[in-house]
């Protein structure tokens, strides 16, 4: 599909051309990994182990599935371990099963299974955590490893790590998921935003001297964005109920633009609500239209500048007032839906779909990948069939720095890109074969 002079395939969208996408990923989401991992600490409380529970998500269609009884079964083998130094002190593995009723639901990207596993650890010192998840079915693994680091002796009042979660309510009977009689299911991947999770909620546990109980407590909660910008000022008040109390709070996100954010809870107490515990810790708030539209309007307009066909287009949406933006929106995707009258949109899901691989993929410090000139390219055209590089070419000959080169075989096209900053920000160069970009 051609649109305003810019090439958009939206044909078959999940194929991959004949090329051979040297140097890519499969044209695939990139927003998550198939499998994700967490952690928190907690206690100890009143006295014994700490608990180190670890949190994972697989995706459907991370797994290999063979048809069984007429559902479609997968088999995964876990291990969580625990060293100090070289020397195995903890750990556990187990085997289980996956069924899923349908086809389509093994290729599912959406669709997962979610668990949380709790391990004791008396000692302090410093450890590595390793997670391994091996596919029964494939015989393929994955591996990460994380540090952990247990205080030799907690503050008199400390408090616990926080527990990102998808939901948090009353527990109706005993799970892994229970907590002091709240169900908490984590947020394994600590990701927010959209229009369903406009919360960030969480849990802690507070721990204190046993005979204090009814003292006052206070989370003060500061956040700062990737800029070092603060956009999170906030306290939660609560009482403390003996050695353990437990802490159920949410952090309103709706007014977060995309992007990673670092936090500050600090622990304060008594009547004065003198400073007691600082923990650190941080979360995302995911990419999505609807986040966008709403946290930063102007930017969603300007990431349209590949397709648009004129200024006059651009200023229609700009100057759209609130009670119109949506309306504006709907009316400029439609006019480019291939599959009029269906729900999808297949020529705008593509066109995001290569904004979130710019983004993952492109990106230099500050500037997102869709600015970017190589995620200018990628956006119009795709993946190219192969990727020549050149990283350590600082001879100047023919370019000072690393290059790259982009071939499209049908049609023909040729790109190249230089580094010549060697800051990761490779630069088209010109002249260069393909359309003209208007930047309205």
């Amino acid at each position: 599909m051609r649109v305003g002079g810019v090439v958009l395939l939206v044909a078959a969208l999940w194929a991959l051309p004949a090329g051979g996408q040297v140097g890519f990923r499969e044209a695939r989401d990139l927003a998550e990994p198939r499998v994700q991992w967490d952690f928190d600490l907690f206690g100890p409380a009143p006295e014994g182990p700490f608990r180190l529970e670890v949190y994972y998500k697989i995706f459907n269609d991370g797994l290999t599935y063979r048809k069984t009884d007429g559902y479609y079964i997968a088999a995964y083998r876990l291990e969580i371990l625990v060293y100090q130094d070289e020397d195995q002190v903890y750990g556990t593995t187990f085997e289980e099963e996956y069924q899923v009723e349908s086809f389509p639901r093994t290729l599912s990207q959406t669709d997962f299974l979610i668990n949380q596993i709790n391990l004791p650890i008396d000692s302090p010192g410093e450890y590595t955590l390793v997670l391994r998840l091996r596919d029964l079915k494939s015989n393929q693994s994955t591996e990460s490893r994380f540090p952990v680091k247990i205080p030799k002796k907690p503050a008199a009042w400390h408090l616990s790590g926080l527990e990102f979660a998808r939901h948090i309510e009353r527990a109706l009977d005993s799970s892994q998921f229970n907590k002091n009689g709240l169900l908490v299911v984590p947020s394994v991947s600590r990701s927010y935003g959209g229009d369903s999770q406009l919360s960030c909620p969480f849990y802690a546990e507070v721990y204190g001297p046993a005979d204090l109980n009814g003292t006052p407590i206070r989370l003060a909660v500061a956040g700062w964005d990737d800029l070092d910008n603060k956009v999170i000022d906030t306290v939660f008040d609560f009482t403390a109920a003996g050695r353990v109390t437990p802490i159920v709070a949410g952090l309103a996100v709706s007014h977060l633009g995309p992007g990673d954010y670092r936090i500050e809870v600090d622990l304060q107490t008594g009547p004065s609500l003198k400073s007691q515990f600082l923990a650190r810790d941080n979360f995302r708030i995911m990419w999505s239209l609807s986040t966008l539209l709403r946290t930063d309007y102007k930017t969603a307009v300007e990431q349209l500048k590949y397709i648009m066909t004129s200024g006059e287009e651009r200023d229609s949406l700009l100057d759209a007032p609130d009670s119109l933006r949506a309306e504006r929106w709907e009316f400029f995707w439609s006019h480019r839906d291939p599959t009029p009258g269906t729900p999808m949109n297949e020529f705008r899901d593509e066109y995001y779909r290569r904004i979130r691989y710019a983004n993952a993929s492109f990106s230099v410090g500050n500037i997102p990948g869709w600015r970017t000139d190589r995620g200018m390219v990628y956006i119009s055209y795709g993946e190219p069939d192969e990727v020549e590089r050149h990283p350590f070419d600082m001879d100047g000959q023919p370019y000072t720095g690393p290059w790259q080169v982009w071939y499209y075989y049908n049609p023909a096209r040729r790109f190249v890109f230089v580094d010549s900053r060697v800051t990761g920000d490779y630069r088209l160069q010109y002249p260069y074969d393909g359309d003209p970009w208007k930047h309205y």
